[in-house]
């Protein structure tokens, strides 16, 4: 999807377009389809961090993905360039979207494409340290609520070795309680897999039936021996479904 210098900065300014208020044939002007946080462009995925304008995630997906079908022109290629429909999440707090924005600039990291986010061109982090030309992000709603030092030194920190080998020393009634939770602010399955470690299958079962009491779990799964689960650290090992 992405193959070359041309094709990064196309994307770019399909998506920085998205960003742009809307001016009609008699001058008014209107509030742009969407306001972007952050991306990451990887080859062959986007991540993007963004904020509905005057269009639905839906819409604006759509047209983010109908003004680059130049690809195919350039590359003498046919069918759909998308394979599958997006995939979004809900950001219902400021601390998500820290976490966020760890995860989307570190990307470049893991696929060891570069040895510092600063190195990596197609990403905003360009925009938040200051060295980006031509920038289009709303870092300022972040920026206004967190100096850059602190910025910095937190989605500096690896995500993944941190926080999931965290979450998995906990025991198994703890970590249940922590994605119920993790569910109850927002947080999809495929986010909290990626992010904590577990299995989707295990995530998705313990945030679609699962329902929390106080200090009680509750899991209408004809497979669970037990209907309900209490807390105590010594009575359960980590999740048995590993």
């Amino acid at each position: 999807m992405l193959e070359d210098d041309e094709d990064y900065m196309r994307f770019l300014n399909v998506l920085r377009r998205q960003t742009q208020p809307d001016v009609d044939a008699q001058g008014q002007t209107f509030q742009p389809r969407c306001h972007v946080y952050a991306y990451c462009l990887m080859g062959n995925h986007v991540h993007l961090l963004l904020k509905e304008g005057s269009e639905t995630i839906s819409d604006i997906m759509k047209r983010i993905t109908s003004s680059y079908v130049y690809y195919n022109h350039k590359y003498d290629r046919v069918g759909h360039l998308f394979q599958e429909r997006f995939k979004s999440q809900p950001v219902n707090d400021f601390s998500y979207i820290i976490t966020l924005l760890r995860y989307i600039h570190q990307n470049p990291l893991k696929a060891m494409l570069v040895d510092s986010m600063d190195e990596y061109e197609w990403s905003s982090w360009q925009e938040y340290n200051g060295t980006a030309h031509q920038g289009f992000c709303s870092t300022q709603a972040v920026l206004g609520r967190i100096p850059f030092a602190d910025l910095k030194v937190l989605v500096e920190t690896p995500l993944a070795e941190e926080d999931a080998a965290l979450f998995q020393a906990l025991s198994r009634p703890q970590q249940k309680l922590h994605l119920i939770a993790a569910h109850e602010e927002g947080i999809g399955p495929r986010t909290i897999s990626r992010l904590t470690g577990v299995p989707y299958s295990i995530a998705q079962r313990a945030t679609s039936d699962t329902v929390r009491y106080g200090n009680m779990i509750c899991e209408p799964l004809p497979c669970d021996e037990e209907y309900e689960t209490y807390i105590d650290d010594t009575e359960y090992e980590k999740f048995s479904e590993y």
